[in-house]
């Protein structure tokens, strides 16, 4: 066997390894995953859960120990406000052997409308997260024309996830955690967004509504509208309404 032919095989070995490896990794991310068993909003008598605060969402994530999910959220607002404390790992200098100081730990308080999805993001719950507001809210966060009917999606970064905001509601095979906020509801036809929903078959194992009483940046008007979307889905879905804490 010449020279050239042992670098040939060796390479090509290297190369498989590396192929094998990163199979490998993404097989194990995949499997560490929770699923619920996988159903559509608008399939055969999915469950919805009807959440007062949008605290109760994360801690409903929380307690069904999800991981690293996709979230598509509804609603006018994202939610990703960054705490005032420093939730990065730290390592002192003056230790040796160094030692990884664990992060902040998020507290009940700590969680709630302005942070909520900041949150689930960084503890790992969610890794790619999409947020669908209003046309008209899009067009007045981004100082974009009315007449532009169809904007262009906004991706953004944090570190390694994705964060994408946008108008309309992603094709996604992955089961993934979809949220319903009341802000949503404010000037919607419910009978037509429920058609979308059907149309868009989104592939969802947990089904949240939240009616965001802990934000004041909502309306009761649009709390109501919610509720009547819950009640008009009651008719073929199982609503559990957990109550004020999860």
């Amino acid at each position: 066997m010449t020279v050239a032919m042992t670098k040939f095989i060796i390479s090509c070995s290297v190369v498989l390894v590396c192929v094998c490896a990163i199979f490998a990794i993404n097989s194990g991310g995949v499997s560490a995953r929770y699923f619920e068993n996988q159903g559509q909003i608008t399939s055969e008598h999915p469950t919805i859960y009807l959440l007062r605060n949008t605290s109760d969402v994360y801690r409903l994530w929380e307690k069904k120990k999800v991981h690293g999910r996709v979230v598509i959220h509804l609603g006018k607002f994202l939610h990703y406000v960054h705490p005032d404390f420093d939730p990065d790992y730290t390592v002192p200098k003056s230790n040796y052997p160094l030692k990884v100081i664990k992060p902040h730990e998020f507290k009940n308080a700590e969680i709630n409308f302005s942070n909520f999805l900041w949150a689930a993001m960084d503890t790992g719950i969610v890794r790619k997260t999409y947020n669908v507001i209003p046309l008209t809210d899009f067009q007045g966060r981004f100082s974009l024309e009315k007449a532009n009917t169809t904007p262009i999606d906004v991706v953004e970064n944090d570190f390694a996830s994705a964060r994408i905001i946008t108008t309309r509601l992603p094709s996604t095979r992955e089961p993934v955690l979809l949220n319903l906020d009341a802000s949503y509801f404010g000037n919607l036809d419910i009978s037509a967004f429920e058609n979308q929903l059907r149309t868009a078959r989104l592939p969802a194992d947990i089904i949240t509504v939240c009616l965001s009483e802990d934000s004041p940046d909502v309306s009761e008007a649009e709390r109501r509208k919610a509720r009547e979307f819950v009640s008009k889905m009651s008719g073929f879905a199982s609503i559990v309404e957990p109550g004020n804490r999860i």
